[in-house]
């Protein structure tokens, strides 16, 4: 709703209607509107015609339990309450005005299913259960480039040279070979995604040639002052897709820093 995307006809119908493919070209990554009305259980790929069967969207219906039952699992959001401070760890930062953390609660939980999941992904040989033709917001299991370990992970981008996923419990995001993608068992997407998306309160980038943008040093001041450690978070307010705009405040030299502030003092950010 009151948002500019990117429309492709792929077909034309008798009657004039147009059959089209949208697309949010609004972020850092395109994301195709028809695949996460599907992923999201909204929707099932049409089969109509060969052509349009990768772009058309079948309306669910709720006397159709049969089509609910084969449909992928969806990962559900992280619960946080506005206004109530959080122990989180933060996981991933690509800039202060989006970063991700996790609850520190939820820790044991995840660990375990970690667990979990690395014992079931680690015994299928390189061809079994591989998700075929990935699509933007097809959920999924991924091996990690890194430490070779599995992680549950959303598809963002498919091309032939790899696919481009996030890791949904963490943030961070890479392009893996398809053979690296696997489906996802139903059981692993119970507990919610827990990579928690935010944006710092109170600050903005500077300008930088007549826009607002981050410099890379900015990032890095955060980073520094942030990554993978253990923090407070206040959630200030949340939006509609669920980014959280909050207060993160971290300890460092044994004091406890606000992050908002600590870059306006260092000149990374303005209010």
């Amino acid at each position: 709703n009151l948002k500019h995307v990117v429309g492709l006809v792929t077909s034309v119908e008798n009657d004039g209607r147009h059959r089209v493919k949208l697309m949010d070209t609004t972020s850092d990554l395109d994301m195709e509107l028809n695949q996460i009305l599907i992923a999201a259980n909204y929707g099932v790929k049409s089969d109509d015609t060969p052509t349009a069967a990768a772009s058309s969207v079948t309306a669910l219906k709720s006397a159709e339990p049969a089509t609910k039952h084969t449909s992928q699992p969806v990962f559900a959001k992280e619960n946080v309450q506005v206004g109530i401070e959080e122990k989180v760890l933060v996981t991933n930062i690509i800039n202060p005005s989006k970063f991700y953390c996790q609850l520190f609660k939820n820790g044991p939980t995840l660990e375990s299913l970690m667990h979990d999941i690395g014992r079931h992904y680690s015994k299928l040989s390189a061809n079994e259960e591989l998700l075929s033709s990935p699509s933007p917001g097809d959920p999924c299991c991924a091996q990690f480039s890194e430490d070779g370990c599995w992680y549950r992970a959303i598809v963002t981008n498919s091309s032939p040279k790899g696919v481009s996923i996030r890791y949904i419990d963490y943030g961070n995001s890479e392009t893996l070979p398809i053979n690296k993608i696997k489906k996802l068992i139903p059981k692993f997407s119970d507990l919610p995604q827990q990579g928690i998306e935010c944006t710092l309160n109170r600050i903005k980038p500077k300008f930088v040639a007549g826009e607002p943008k981050w410099k890379p040093r900015d990032t890095e001041t955060f980073m520094d002052l942030a990554l993978e450690k253990e923090g407070k978070l206040k959630v200030v307010t949340q939006d509609s897709s669920g980014v959280c705009r909050a207060e993160l405040v971290v300890r460092n030299r044994r004091e406890d820093q606000n992050v908002s502030e600590q870059l306006l003092i260092n000149g990374n950010a303005e209010l």
